[in-house]
Formats: C-alpha cells, sequence, structure tokens
C-alpha cells in the first residue's frame, strides 16, 4: 500500500483545524487562527509520523496516548495556553465537543464511502486510502451542519428568555401553550390587550365556537392596506413566570397565520408580565 506523504498531511492538517474552529464556534468561543493553525500543524505532523511510531511498541503506547489526548491538547492552545479559573468550564466543554465532532466524522466518512462504494483500507486505528475528495466532502457538510445547528441552537437560546408557559381558559376548556412576549405587539382594542394564536390552537381552544360570529373586531394596518381583523374573548389567560403567575382576565385574542411553524403558540405583548389584573379592563 502507498501513502502520499502530502495528501496524509493536507487531509489531516484541514480535518484538525476544521475540529478546532468548530469545537470553539459551537460554544461560541474567541477563535484565534494562529491558535487554529498551529494545533493542526501539530496534529498533521503526528499523523504523518504515525504509522513509524507504530513499528516500535513504546513509540506506539506513546502515540496512541497523544492520539487519545490530543483534544486537550489542540483546544488548550485554542486558549491562548492559560486555563483561568472562570475558563474551566468552557475548556471542558470544548474538549467534549472537539471529542464529539471527531466521532461524528469518523461516522461521516464511514457512510459516505458505504453510500458511494468507496474502497478503503483501515490499519492500526487509522483510515488509509480514503481519497482526498471524501474527506474534503464530509469536511464541507460538517462545518455546514454545524454551522446550521450553532444558529439554531442560539436562537433558540435568545428566543427562550422571553417564552413563558401559559394557560388559556374558555368556559370549561383549558389549553396549554407557550407564549413568546413580544413587547413590539401593541395591539389593543378599547384598552384591553389583544394576544395573537396559531390556528391550531385557536380551534383546539374554541371548537365549535370558532364557526360562530366573532366578539369584536380590529383594524390594521398592513403592507396591502387596512383590514379588520376577527377578536375574540378568552374567560382567563394565566402566565407563569419565574416570580409569579399573571393571571389577565378577559383579553382578545385573534388567530395569527405567522405563528405557523413556531415554537411558541401565543403572541403577547408587553402587559404579559406587567401585572395586568382583574378590574383594569
Amino acid at each position: 500500500m502507498e501513502i502520499y506523504v502530502e495528501y496524509a498531511f493536507i487531509e489531516n492538517f484541514a480535518l484538525d483545524a476544521l475540529l478546532c474552529y468548530l469545537s470553539f464556534s459551537l460554544l461560541r468561543l474567541p477563535v484565534t487562527k494562529r491558535a487554529v493553525i498551529f494545533s493542526a500543524l501539530i496534529g498533521a505532523t503526528f499523523a504523518v509520523l504515525y504509522p513509524f511510531l507504530c513499528l516500535f511498541r513504546l513509540t506506539k503506547a506513546i502515540a496512541i496516548l497523544f492520539k487519545i489526548f490530543f483534544p486537550f491538547l489542540a483546544c488548550f492552545l485554542g486558549f491562548k495556553g492559560k486555563i483561568y479559573k472562570k475558563d474551566r468550564g468552557r475548556y471542558e466543554m470544548s474538549v467534549i465537543a472537539y471529542y464529539a465532532l471527531s466521532f461524528v466524522f469518523a461516522g461521516g466518512v464511514y457512510a459516505f464511502c458505504g453510500l458511494f462504494s468507496i474502497n478503503y483500507a483501515f490499519s492500526d486505528g487509522i483510515y488509509m486510502g480514503v481519497p482526498i475528495a471524501t474527506v474534503t466532502t464530509v469536511c464541507v457538510f460538517l462545518g455546514f451542519g454545524v454551522k446550521k445547528l450553532v444558529k439554531a441552537v442560539y436562537k433558540r437560546k435568545q428566543i427562550a428568555s422571553f417564552l413563558y408557559p401559559c394557560k388559556l381558559r374558555v368556559g370549561n376548556r383549558q389549553v396549554r401553550a407557550e407564549g413568546y412576549m413580544d413587547s413590539g405587539n401593541l395591539a389593543e382594542k378599547s384598552g384591553i390587550p389583544v394576544c395573537f394564536l396559531s390556528a391550531e390552537l385557536f380551534f383546539d381552544l374554541f371548537k365549535e365556537k370558532a364557526l360562530e360570529k366573532e366578539d369584536d373586531t380590529l383594524k390594521i394596518s398592513t403592507v396591502s392596506g387596512e383590514k379588520a381583523i376577527k377578536l375574540f374573548i378568552l374567560d382567563e389567560l394565566l402566565i407563569y413566570s419565574k416570580k409569579q403567575e399573571n393571571i389577565v382576565y378577559k383579553p382578545y385574542c385573534a388567530v395569527s397565520p405567522a405563528l405557523q411553524g413556531k415554537d411558541y403558540k401565543v403572541l403577547l405583548g408587553a402587559w404579559a408580565v406587567d401585572g395586568l389584573k382583574e378590574g383594569e379592563r
């Protein structure tokens, strides 16, 4: 079997750099190019020397230990060689992320080779003979996937600080749903706040009453002009916050198609946490 040193070096350099970069990006940690390049150089050089180190028992044992603990070194370099007390938790998480991404990459290469019937050799714990295009393709998909994951996770985290569990009641029917407090929702009718519900939640809550005549209407301005939306009255809207339960009596509600596919089913206003109580209508 022939192994081209330059291919092995390039592949491992690109992979180590990608794993280090993604590990820090996953945790939203600052990434320094110098640290990424330096750790990738160490990893790529080790990968080239690894087959030779495996020729002797002692050097093979040392090489295996280095291979196992390399993520600790790579992430340590990412922190510029200094781990302060406040950084310990983030450092540990970056190492875990490095290991997790490594397993994902290995599985990706294996799956890609199996899917396209690409022959590869496996020797001494490393893949040998995998086309560089395969590694590049898996790296690209891994990078794209992690980028999308990071964006989704942090978007959810940002939204989560404005999410409140809610319980809506109409007559004897009660439905629980997630509510999002949007300070930009200033909709009201005669001083009474208006919350917006997803179509699914609305019909679950009102059932046959949804087909009846609305309780009121509200004129709003849209891009296509002014239009009237149907308003219905909730008997009670209970909003659970960390400090207290805020009960809003007899608020208006309307259906909003914009909530389709959202993580939350109720769009609230700033009044949701302002403590609007019974008798303030």
